[in-house]
């Protein structure tokens, strides 16, 4: 073999190692760059509303616990009624003055069962680990029955509730407005009355040995959560 020949080969090999190389590692960091681009859509689109609701339910029934130890056993913000059925009566103003803490708690709650729900409904397609995925699914599950036990919301209820707080485009909760005037309706009230007794009876001091489980299940939630998205729990809640 001639040098000239010997030069053309070493050349084409060369050649064809480098444009090997460059598909490859383009390929690579394209495929790099969908799968962050994938995580950041699963995390503003499903982990980071879950997230907010979470922890928003959480100081909320934190708070509750602390009112009932100040409050000798009651807690008289959630107290504005005695049954849900005086919703039906009850003037607009309520809803933003002397109900509103109970209002806010229920439709909090509300909206993390609209979160739960509408992680469940699309985590076949949300691409987290294996172990993660399962994780995830036991940890709402958790959270869903915490809110179950003794007398509390059921279980399906919780589904149809998340349901009736969904907007038109199913992306959103309704807004704390829509949900009061929802209550105003009876028709609508019958299968919010769980959710509102479940807080009414919070604040006449019945169910207390229900907050701590339900805070121990949204907390292994958030810490899953936290530990998913790099942040830090005792910084959040």
């Amino acid at each position: 073999m001639t040098a000239g020949i010997l030069t053309a080969v070493i050349s084409a090999v060369t050649s064809l190692l480098v444009a090997v190389g460059t598909q490859y590692f383009t390929f690579r960091t394209t495929r790099q760059l969908d799968q962050a681009q994938e995580r950041d859509r699963i995390t503003l689109t499903y982990l980071n509303p879950l997230r907010l609701y979470a922890e928003e339910v959480y100081a909320r029934l934190d708070r509750i616990r602390d009112r009932l130890e100040q409050e000798n056993g009651t807690c008289q913000a959630l107290r504005s009624i005695d049954q849900p059925e005086a919703i039906h009566s009850i003037d607009e103003d309520w809803f933003a003055y002397q109900g509103y803490y109970l209002m806010s708690s229920c439709y909090m709650t509300a909206c993390l069962f609209f979160q739960i729900q509408r992680v469940r409904a699309h985590a076949p397609f949300l691409k987290l680990s294996q172990t993660s995925d399962t994780e995830l699914i036991s940890l709402l599950f958790d959270v869903s029955v915490s809110f179950g036990k003794g007398g509390g919301i059921y279980y399906i209820l919780q589904g149809t509730l998340a349901h009736e707080m969904a907007t038109p485009e199913g992306q959103t909760p309704i807004s704390y407005r829509a949900f009061c005037t929802q209550l105003r309706d009876p028709q609508n009230l019958a299968w919010f009355k769980q959710l509102v007794q479940f807080y009414l009876k919070l604040g006449q001091g019945q169910n207390r040995d229900r907050i701590a489980p339900t805070l121990s299940a949204i907390q292994h939630l958030l810490r899953f959560l936290e530990r998913t998205l790099g942040l830090d729990f005792g910084q959040s809640v």
